[in-house]
């Protein structure tokens, strides 16, 4: 894929890297689920949210090339054929319905401060040392293909990049040939500063976008591991100025990737996010405020974009400095909605309940739009199932004719209908993305996320659950709905 991809730059770029030809461009994923893109491909121009314009060639390729080999082979179609009765009940009746069939999952963070720190060789050499020393290892077999294919499509760009010097304005072939040595150096190398950073970060993120196509492959705490790479531009003499606008560059390219939802998913997830949350501010290991000054430099330069990409959030807790405090409210007060705050105080000892270490919680991210994750540690889909809590109450109703004998016994009713229909939803579909996997820290040394130390299953591992919906309704229907099942002084 990754040397068969188009690759396009345009005059003014700084930074490369597309997903699509075009900016904005969406991408279906026939492999989720080929049925619902060949029901909507005349609809997308026309549907109420998040429209698309498709030429006649191209539904023509679907209909007669895409669709007819992925129907049958689709994760979709594995989800059908493998789910247990029960589960095909209960998305029958609307308990829940399972999500994101429309394109891939995505709701990671990766480890992008190994390729900045290590280098693509120094990473490839290690997934290749680890398959020769274990050749049936299909994980380590797909890591080396995939790093490989990463440092070519760097180079790849690179030689775009020197081709097109030889057209160029003077000013420009300055700039290309820069961008030129950035390419060259991050194919094979760790990043220097901060022009070399951003673009292997990026890079990195298109080639995820390549590989699943998903929304919600965040960034993490990019004011933590920038800031080394921010200090040696600035040490070398970088301008203000000149680093304000590669940052404004990165910002942008962020905005130039679109999800395609079917139309029932755009309908709850309308305005294209993609889920490219940038995380500012929070703590170090050691408990101490992590503030620095790219933490206000990140949240600063929204006032240029005034986009919704980057999803920018801010961790807050009682020792943040007032400097981020004031510029988190200066932000907001744009009124484009960001950044979101996070409380360090109430998300910590939350992640520590469910076994995660203190230095682990500590360095807690965003993923997707408001979703907690460990960046390299964890994979939470958490909205993988969209659960129906009125549906539960109302078939806690029908399945007791008799009424109850008072509300602690409907509630215990109630919540036993809950954990019983919430079951399925575990039994839903798994499957494993090699680069995605190797980008999520310590995939590549166990061979696999399936293969976790013991201490590390509980927190190391996928924490996809359902999301509740309907849940004031519930509240509110269960007093409305008691009177007519009244008997016997009971209800």
């Amino acid at each position: 894929m990754l040397e068969k991809h188009k690759i396009v730059i345009d005059d003014y770029d700084l930074l490369v890297g597309n997903r699509s030809t075009t900016p904005r461009a969406g991408v279906v994923s026939p492999e989720m689920s080929p049925y619902w893109i060949l029901d909507e491909l005349d609809e997308f121009a026309t549907r109420p949210q998040d429209t698309f314009e498709m030429s006649e060639e191209d539904k023509r390729t679907y209909r007669e090339e895409l669709y007819p080999f992925w129907k049958g082979r689709s994760l979709n179609d594995w989800y059908v054929a493998h789910r247990a009765p029960e589960v095909a009940e209960a998305e029958k009746d609307k308990v829940f319905a399972v999500a994101q069939t429309d394109k891939g999952q995505g709701h990671i963070i990766a480890d992008f401060e190994e390729p900045l720190r290590l280098g693509l060789s120094a990473i490839a050499a290690d997934v290749r040392s680890r398959r020769d020393a274990d050749p049936a290892n299909d994980f380590y077999q797909a890591g080396v293909i995939c790093m490989e294919g990463m440092i070519a499509y760097v180079h790849r760009y690179e030689r775009v990049v020197r081709e097109m010097m030889v057209a160029a304005t003077p000013e420009r072939a300055t700039e290309l040939r820069r961008m030129a040595d950035v390419l060259g150096h991050i194919a094979t190398e760790p990043a220097r500063d901060l022009y070399d950073a951003l673009q292997l970060v990026w890079l990195v993120s298109v080639a995820l976008q390549h590989e699943s196509n998903a929304s919600s492959l965040s960034l993490g705490r990019m004011d933590q591991y920038l800031l080394p790479y921010y200090r040696a531009s600035v040490a070398a003499g970088e301008s203000a100025v000149d680093i304000r606008e590669l940052i404004q560059c990165f910002y942008l390219k962020t905005f130039t990737i679109v999800a395609v939802r079917s139309t029932e998913s755009a309908s709850f997830f309308a305005g294209f996010p993609i889920g490219y949350n940038l995380v500012v501010g929070g703590t170090d290991e050691n408990g101490e405020d992590a503030t620095n000054e790219l933490s206000t430099l990140l949240l600063d330069i929204q006032q240029d974009t005034r986009l919704p990409q980057p999803n920018l959030s801010v961790r807050m807790g009682a020792h943040t400095p007032d400097e981020l405090l004031h510029k988190a409210a200066e932000i907001i007060r744009l009124g484009d909605g960001l950044p979101q705050v996070f409380n360090d105080e109430v998300n910590i000892p939350a992640f520590e309940r469910r076994g995660v270490s203190l230095a682990d919680a500590r360095d807690y991210a965003v993923v997707g739009c408001v979703e907690l994750s460990i960046p390299a540690r964890m994979y939470g889909l958490h909205d993988i199932s969209m659960f129906n809590m009125l549906k539960c109450f109302e078939i806690t109703l029908d399945e007791n004719p008799d009424g109850f004998a008072g509300f602690e016994e409907l509630l215990s009713g109630v919540e036993h209908t809950i954990d019983l229909l919430r079951r399925p939803h575990g039994r839903g579909m798994q499957h494993l993305r090699p680069r995605a996997s190797g980008d999520v820290g310590h995939a590549v040394p166990l061979g696999s996320r399936a293969r976790l130390p013991r201490e590390w299953r509980r927190h190391h591992r996928r924490w996809s659950t359902l999301q509740p919906l309907g849940c004031p309704g519930r509240g509110d229907g269960q007093p409305r709905r008691l009177p007519h099942r009244a008997q016997e002084g009971g209800l």
